[in-house]
């Protein structure tokens, strides 16, 4: 007699999202966003500067709170989980979050992050190229891979970025988001880093991006659709909620 086929258990979004808001004194920073994404999932995020896009991805990464709507990220619910949420997830492209120093070497920005992550006590040396090229191959791809004696300005854009993503995937995060990925102006060049944050999703991180315009998401052949909502401008005052100012969350190691 054949056995009953049991069918898998449905896996929880990494990112599920009902009406969330947030306000600060002068208005509302985004509302009404409903979003879901799951395990190994894509979505694009688009909306006019002012939209609240960067808000809304340090929200998701548990670094900046919501006032309104309901927010499960990985499987917590915010913000009581924030600092989990933290710890599994990483930020790019988000100005004074994850910029790098110009001046000085891949390699010292390498050792940087890998003695961040590693305990007090542990002697990080300083990497040579063979370490800064295993350390990027996984999100570089095809693309040229920086020297460790490169100093940070010698990157192009593209690279900075993947450097910038490399750096996160060491902490082994389960969801990343991309702030304006149309800062690239070379839509080649963002191309690439598109075909490489598909690839990311396909080990399993799930990825939110934001850009400017809604033709991000209309210009390209996708290999993996992505979730697509549209912010728009809200500057009118919240009805019915009292005014307060809304501070990102400082960041957690």
């Amino acid at each position: 007699m054949l056995s009953p086929v049991t069918e898998p258990a449905p896996q929880a979004p990494a990112v599920e999202a009902r009406g969330l808001g947030a306000y600060a004194r002068r208005g509302y920073v985004y509302r009404d966003v409903d979003l879901s994404v799951r395990a190994g999932g894509l979505a694009l995020v688009t909306g006019p500067p002012g939209s609240g896009k960067t808000a809304l991805l340090l929200t998701l990464t548990g670094r900046m709170r919501h006032q309104l709507g309901e927010l499960s990220v990985l499987g917590f619910r915010l913000p009581a989980g924030l600092r989990e949420v933290q710890h599994r997830s990483g930020a790019m492209g988000i100005r004074g979050l994850d910029e790098l120093d110009e001046e000085v070497t891949v390699a010292a920005t390498v050792r940087e992050r890998l003695a961040w992550l590693a305990p007090w006590y542990a002697h990080i040396r300083t990497p040579d190229d063979d370490r800064v090229a295993r350390l990027c191959a996984p999100v570089f791809g095809d693309t040229e891979l920086p020297g460790a004696r490169q100093r940070i300005h010698e990157l192009t854009e593209t690279q900075n970025l993947l450097l910038r993503i490399a750096l996160a995937m060491e902490a082994d995060p389960e969801l990343i988001v991309v702030d304006e990925i149309d800062q690239l102006h070379d839509v080649v060049e963002r191309d690439v880093v598109w075909r490489r944050l598909e690839d990311l999703a396909d080990t399993g991180v799930a990825v939110v991006c934001s850009a400017t315009s809604a033709r991000e998401y209309t210009r390209r052949t996708w290999t993996r659709e992505p979730v697509h909502i549209r912010l728009r401008d809200s500057a009118a005052d919240p009805p019915d909620v009292p005014r307060r100012r809304l501070r990102p969350l400082p960041a957690s190691r």
